[in-house]
C-alpha cells in the first residue's frame, strides 16, 4: 500500500504505512494522517496477542514477524502468567484444534504424566496444562482474524 504524494505525513509514519500488508478497520488505536486539512484519513493498527516463551526460538521468530509487520502486540509470558482453563479452551476452539493438538508432546513432562497416549482425554490434558503451563505448545497468537498455534512461525501470516 502506498500513500498519495500529496499526503502530509512525516517520513517515519509513511514508512510504517507502506510496510503494512493490509489495512483492516479495528476499534481502538488508529493512526491519523491528513490528505487535506479538513479530511482525515484513518489507518488502523492491527492488534495481536501472543502467548510467548522467550526461551523458544519459534516463539521469538513469531514475535519478530509481528513486530516487523507493524502489529500492535500484547506479549503474555504464559509460563509466568498462564491462561485460565476457559481462556485456553476458547483459544483452541477459535484455532480449530483440540487440547491434544495444543499439547507440547515433546516436553519430557508429557511422557512422565502419561499424556501422550491415545486414550488420554482433552480434559485430562487441560488439567495437566493448568498445573504445568510448560505443556502448552507455543506460540499461540490471536488476532481479530483468528487464532493459530504458530509452528512453524510463518503460520502467523494466516491471521494477519
Amino acid at each position: 500500500m502506498s500513500l498519495p504524494p500529496n499526503v502530509a505525513c512525516d517520513e517515519a509514519f509513511r514508512q510504517r504505512i507502506v510496510t503494512l500488508p493490509s489495512v483492516t478497520p479495528v476499534d481502538g488505536d488508529r493512526a491519523m494522517c491528513f490528505d487535506r486539512p479538513s479530511r482525515p484519513v484513518m489507518i488502523a493498527t492491527m492488534k495481536a496477542v501472543i502467548y510467548h516463551n522467550q526461551h523458544c526460538g519459534t516463539s521469538r521468530k513469531t514475535l519478530e514477524i509481528l513486530e516487523q509487520m507493524g502489529i500492535d502486540v500484547t506479549v503474555i509470558p504464559y509460563l509466568q502468567t498462564p491462561p485460565t482453563r476457559a481462556e485456553l479452551e476458547r483459544l483452541y476452539q477459535r484455532a480449530g484444534i483440540s487440547a491434544r493438538d495444543g499439547l507440547r508432546a515433546k516436553e519430557p513432562l508429557a511422557d512422565v504424566l502419561g499424556l501422550t497416549g491415545p486414550d488420554v482425554s482433552d480434559s485430562a490434558i487441560l488439567d495437566a496444562m493448568m498445573a504445568h503451563p510448560i505443556l502448552i505448545n507455543r506460540p499461540l497468537v490471536e488476532t481479530e482474524k483468528g487464532v493459530r498455534l504458530c509452528r512453524p512461525q510463518d503460520v502467523v501470516r494466516e491471521i494477519l
